[in-house]
């Protein structure tokens, strides 16, 4: 028979139920907007078919060369050593956490893109579902650039709000561009916007209950 001191405090049931909860409404309000978003699907294709425009697939172009991941490893890692040098443990941390989840979350996708196998807009194959896939045309599900760039910089939004969401302009930026070159459908980013919070929501809480447990020793 347990002893009283090994029964937990009354109060943790109730707060596991709650915690529950919110992941499940979480869970539903993530899923009812990735299945809108595919409603928009066709329509976004329409619209920038109907309405070229040279400059916007120019700076689509530009920022998909320049918000992929190897550039925000980058930039990960010049913040670490800046506050690195600056005697900064707290950004030091906080730089890593972005860069676990960046990579968190452009593993993921990639996972999610090779099972699903969907293909690209650019390439005129009738979208559909058509299982794993290694090849460029057919990795269309998720965004691995976006969903890493928001992993990557929602950690910023978590730790430093909300001064810090004036960083996710980065990855709607990101978002908008893999949409504008047609390496993307419109649910693509949203699903890839999912992931990217989803890993950034882990990674921020994991090394948080970790700080806390080092504290308390």
């Amino acid at each position: 028979m347990p002893r009283p001191s090994d029964s937990p405090p009354p109060s943790s049931q109730p707060k596991r139920n709650r915690a529950w909860w919110r992941w499940l409404i979480v869970g539903i309000i993530a899923a009812l907007l990735l299945i809108g978003s595919f409603h928009f699907d066709g329509f976004v294709i329409r619209f920038l078919n109907d309405h070229p425009h040279a400059r916007l697939r120019a700076f689509g172009r530009f920022v998909s060369h320049y918000g992929d991941w190897p550039e925000h490893v980058a930039l990960g890692g010049i913040l670490w050593a800046i506050a690195y040098l600056l005697h900064s443990r707290r950004w030091q941390r906080i730089a890593l956490m972005m860069l676990v989840a960046c990579a968190l979350a452009g593993l993921s996708s990639d996972a999610v893109r090779f099972a699903t196998g969907r293909p690209r807009p650019s390439t005129h194959i009738v979208d559909g579902w058509y299982g794993p896939h290694t090849d460029y045309n057919h990795s269309s599900f998720p965004s691995g650039h976006t969903s890493a760039s928001t992993g990557f910089f929602l950690v910023l939004a978590f730790v430093e709000w909300p001064a810090g969401t004036l960083a996710l302009v980065f990855p709607i930026l990101v978002g908008l561009a893999r949409i504008l070159v047609g390496a993307h459908h419109f649910s693509d980013i949203v699903a890839s916007f999912i992931i990217g919070i989803f890993c950034a929501y882990l990674v921020q809480r994991y090394f948080s209950m970790r700080a806390t447990r080092l504290r308390a020793r």
